[in-house]
């Protein structure tokens, strides 16, 4: 995730507040930050941990259900911004725009993911 005006400290703590909202979901099989494998340039980390990162795992019926929720959390501050990856398919959300094609195309690499 991404916030414009965000400090280092303040994307750490919205990134652990929505981690803790997505962990409430039902189904959801594990929702962990991600550890930093080391210091790279653009990258900031905290604690052994990438900021502003998070691992969901989850089937992919439910995934319409984590964007939803993650639009919503969007929407609560419209400078925040999302990035949803699935093997090599990649969309970034702002709080209005979740195209169904790009839910299409993330939906078929989850299922091609859990074949593989």
């Amino acid at each position: 995730i991404a916030s414009e005006g965000f400090d280092e400290e303040e994307l750490d703590a919205a990134t652990r507040q929505l981690r803790r909202e997505f962990e409430e979901l039902p189904q959801i099989d594990s929702v962990e930050l991600v550890q930093a494998a080391h210091e790279t340039a653009g990258t900031k980390s905290a604690g052994g941990f990438d900021i502003g990162a998070l691992v969901i795992a989850t089937i992919p019926a439910l995934l319409p259900r984590v964007i939803d929720l993650l639009q919503s959390w969007l929407k609560r501050d419209e400078s925040r911004t999302a990035k949803l990856k699935v093997g090599d398919i990649e969309i970034e959300l702002q709080a209005n725009d979740a195209k169904p094609e790009q839910l299409q195309a993330l939906l078929e690499a989850m299922a091609k993911a859990r074949k593989t």
